[in-house]
């Protein structure tokens, strides 16, 4: 609950085929209370700490970003896909904690955050300019983050609990740099969650599976 700040993201597309991304700062106003079971699940009533799920087929997948796909239709990823390239996507921690006044994430990163580099970094500090994707020097971060309603359209069967976490400001992410901030619930439970979300590159929906620790 209350006003929280995230960066929104448009991309363009030229004639003779050069394209650009613009990204400005929105504040939005949440009042939204989730159900009960989600936040104590995604926090454990204090704090919990989450990882990428290695052990499991699909646990990072990409399709195109509209309602009627509602899955990693284009590429997923098999068990311990990214060790041998990127193995900061697995090593990175996620700590969501409630506490007295709303919820924040804490981000530890002893390799690096794996991501995407310039503006498709998704604002995260110390990302270089240019490069491919991979695991770059990045500080940690706390922020808070608020539950929101899913801005998607795709309904509860899919399954989707209609609910979202939104990241506050530009220095934190969950899993991967190179998404938006708005992360919806698809499903979750003590042991496991399933988010997806959009990408900076806006025609990109990105499915990520985590386990807590």
């Amino acid at each position: 609950m209350g006003a929280n700040k995230y960066l929104g993201y448009s991309n363009s597309l030229w004639k003779g085929g050069s394209s650009s991304t613009a990204t400005r700062e929105i504040t939005v106003q949440s009042n939204f209370s989730p159900p009960a079971a989600i936040i104590t699940d995604l926090t454990g009533g204090t704090s919990k700490t989450w990882v990428v799920d290695k052990s499991i087929g699909g646990h990072f997948g990409v399709g195109p970003w509209n309602d009627n796909s509602r899955s990693p239709e284009w590429w997923a990823a098999s068990i311990n896909e990214k060790v041998a390239c990127c193995n900061c996507f697995y090593t990175t921690t996620f700590k969501f904690t409630k506490t007295a006044t709303g919820y924040t994430l804490d981000v530890t990163s002893p390799d690096g955050a794996f991501t995407k580099t310039g503006s498709l970094a998704g604002g995260l500090p110390g990302i270089p300019g240019s490069g491919d994707e991979g695991c770059y020097s990045y500080p940690g971060a706390s922020n808070g983050f608020s539950f929101v309603p899913s801005s998607s359209g795709i309904p509860a069967s899919t399954p989707s609990t209609k609910t979202s976490i939104l990241l506050s400001g530009n220095n934190t992410f969950i899993g991967y740099g190179a998404l938006q901030k708005e992360f919806e619930i698809l499903t979750l439970d003590s042991k496991a969650m399933y988010l997806r979300a959009q990408g900076t590159e806006t025609g990109n929906a990105w499915y990520l599976r985590l386990k807590a620790q």
